[in-house]
Formats: structure tokens, sequence, C-alpha cells
């Protein structure tokens, strides 16, 4: 209750109790008399300057909805919803013909909303959680309820039933209750997109699209000014906005820069979390390999799939081992010397990135794809490391000849081939 805590907290709801209403002294005036004569002017936190067009007033949050929907007393459940219905004179015993609505001190008739909008059943639906639902009831009365609002009319708010202390900011609930249904209609845009985190398919895909058409037609269904029109025609009036956005749909999917690994993440390697194989291997570690369960590649048949042992598929071969940890060698030793025996099996592989140079092919390669070279350990390196996904978003693909089950290697001697071993 300091000065400094009623200045800090002016504008919150928790320390806020309704004022009385004194219609001689509805405007908080500061009386200055020190020149001889008096000047009445708002104090320094009442002044708001107006520049241009933009308005003064952002209207109230959440909070302070909530707070005004609660001051409500929910009078329509007594059947004394003056704000809607208008507040009448007590009739004297006996009497009969019309009701006449009593008038303010300053000779206005105090006749509630000129819509009879049901506010007091909008602001317990809002009260309640249910600003959807609150909106449905404004709308059956109101439809331009996107016209209207804290800045147009306060009819409403002249015949509360509370007339000797503040009234209820009815227009500003109504103005936060149409503002929290678009928001949660624009929720429902941003859920739309957080679904392709898990899933891109075609199936995900046109379902997403129809979500969303029908979140579209139901924005637009905020803004007719008149009686609505049937339902057939909101969805074609959205289906041709979302048709007049498929050229800069078509613009952004071409020219968008589409990186590797997530958007939500740091930039680095999209591919340093991922498990699986890998140029070195300690004992005990073998375990991790299970751990990943992307495809690591895929491959194509020209002619009928061999038998099972002959799926031989060989990747990175480690030869160094310092005791701890095997690793693969950094040194190529020369083209392996081998003759082929059997029928050629011919196959295309498509290997997704994983950011280093080995290759898988079956034993034994008998042709080397482009753009990689073969060592003496019959492993098949690429000249640079596979980020095929980095621009073009496609695996790397390269066709392989291996050379049936039946092969007689002539490799040169080891000594020759390890120079460390023969030092």
């Amino acid at each position: 209750y300091s000065p400094e805590g009623r200045a800090r907290h002016r504008s919150g709801v928790l320390f806020k109790a309704p004022a009385k209403l004194d219609p001689q002294r509805l405007v908080p005036v500061e009386t200055d008399a020190s020149r001889g004569f008096s000047v009445h002017a708002l104090g320094a936190e009442h002044l708001r300057r107006r520049e241009g067009f933009r308005l003064t007033d952002p209207g109230t949050g959440l909070a302070g909805a909530l707070d005004q929907a609660h001051y409500c007393i929910w009078c329509h459940e007594q059947g004394k919803d003056s704000c809607s219905k208008g507040l009448p004179e007590r009739k004297a015993a006996g009497a009969a013909g019309a009701a006449r609505f009593r008038r303010s001190p300053f000779g206005v008739p105090l006749a509630g909303c000129p819509l009879e909008e049901k506010i007091s059943e909008f602001h317990k639906a809002k009260a309640e959680g249910l600003p959807i639902g609150a909106l449905a009831i404004i709308v059956v009365d109101n439809p331009m309820v996107a016209a209207t609002g804290h800045r147009i009319c306060n009819d409403c708010m002249k015949s509360c039933i509370y007339q000797k202390q503040e009234p209820v900011n009815i227009p500003q609930v109504e103005t936060r209750t149409l503002r929290d249904a678009m928001l949660l209609m624009l929720l429902g845009y941003f859920l739309v997109v957080t679904n392709f985190l898990y899933s891109q398919s075609i199936p995900t895909a046109l379902y997403m699209l129809l979500c969303v058409w029908v979140i579209t037609a139901a924005m637009m269904s905020l803004h007719y000014l008149r009686e609505e029109p049937p339902l057939a025609v909101r969805l074609r009036a959205a289906g041709a906005l979302l048709a007049q956005s498929v050229p800069l749909m078509l613009v952004l999917f071409l020219f968008f820069p589409r990186v590797s690994g997530p958007l939500w993440g740091m930039p680095q390697d999209a591919r340093a979390g991922v498990t699986g194989l890998s140029d070195t291997m300690s004992p005990g570690s073998l375990s991790n390999l299970i751990l990943s369960d992307a495809v690591a590649f895929r491959v194509r048949f020209e002619g009928p799939i061999p038998p099972a042992k002959q799926l031989y598929w060989r990747g990175p071969v480690l030869w160094d081992f310092d005791g701890r940890v095997w690793s693969a060698s950094r040194f190529l030793y020369g083209t392996p010397h081998y003759t082929a025996r059997g029928e050629p099996l011919a196959y295309e592989v498509t290997l997704e990135p994983h950011n280093r140079r080995w290759l898988f092919a079956l034993d034994l390669p008998a042709r080397v794809p482009p753009r990689a070279m073969s060592s003496s350990d019959l492993q098949l390196r690429s000249t640079l490391p596979v980020t095929g996904r980095i621009r073009s978003r496609r695996p790397v693909r390269y066709r392989c000849t291996a050379s049936g089950e039946q092969a007689v290697r002539s490799p040169p001697t080891a000594a020759a081939n390890r120079p460390r071993l023969a030092a």
C-alpha cells in the first residue's frame, strides 16, 4: 500500500478495487490555483500522446479481460441482465404498461445494448476458459464484432447493474475475446507446421492442407459484416485464397535455402550426434552401433537378388590398433589385384550422407564408381566426404559391379604393401 507499490502496480488487477462513481467528478483532474485562478488538468499518468493514426489504447490483456469477466455477477441467471436488456424503472404496485428505462444523472436512457447481445452469458463462458464459445455467443447477436469493441460503443456499460461504482468494462472483454479466438486460429497454423517435424509424407501433407483450408475458412467467418454465407461459400473463398498462394509457395520451395539438420538447433555438424558406423571403434562400444535405426543405404539390383551368403557389404576397414581403439588407416597402399570369376552382379547403391569418405560395396568390387577409388584392402572411398544433403537434399547414388562369389586375388606381399612392417 505504499506510494511506490501503488505506482508500480497501477495497471495491474490484483490490488485494484472498483472505485465509487461521482457523477460530478467522472474525470479525475488536478486543480492548480497558484496563479490566481483555477486551472483544471489531467494528471501526467493519464496523458497519452497520439502520433499520426496510431491508436493510443492497445486494449486490455488476458488478465484484465478475465478480471472483468469475474467482476460480472452473471445476472442473466436471475433475469436481471440490464447491460443487455436495459435498466428498467421500478414500477409502482398495480401499474400497467410498458416498462420505462431509468435515466443516468445526465438524462441518458439506460436502455442497454442496442443489439441485445448476450453479455452476461459470454462473460461466464469467458471466465470458464471457453474463448471460442464466448465468441460464438457474441456473434449470434453481433456479427460485426470485428468492427465494434472498446473503441466504438459503451451503452452496455452505462446500463450495468453497478450504478454506484465502476461498471464492468464489457467492450474490453469483447475485444479480447475476439483477439483470443484469432490467436487460437493462428496457433492452429503453427500446430500444422509442427506436424512436419514428425512426418513429411504425402498423406500427412494432404491432411495438413485440409486443416489449413478449414482454419482459413474459420478465420474468414470472423470478418463477415453481415449474415454469414453458407459453409460451402466460405470453403470456396478459402480455397481461392490458398490457390493464390501457390506461386509464392513454389518460389519459396525453389529458392529458399535448405540446410542439413534441424532449423531450431545451433549451426553445427548435423551428423555429430548420430550413432552408427564410425572410423574408430573401441572394445565394449559395439552396442552403440545398434542405437541408430536410421537408414544407412539402399540397394537396387538389376537382376535377381543374390542369396544371403553373397551379401557381404564391405565398408570401413579398421587396421590400426593402439591398445585401446581400432581406427582406419589414413593411407592407401595401392590398387588391389585380383582376377574376377563368375557372373558379374550389377546393382545401384543409394547412400545416405554420413560426412565421411567410405562407400559400401559387395565383396569383391569389380568396377569402381566415378569420383571414388579403391584401396588394397578392397575399400571403396569417395574423393570427397559424403555430404549429399547439404545442397541437393538427395542421397548419393553410384553403380557397382561385383565379381561374383569366386575371385582369385593376387595382392603384393605384406612387407611391400605395408611400409611400416618392412621397417
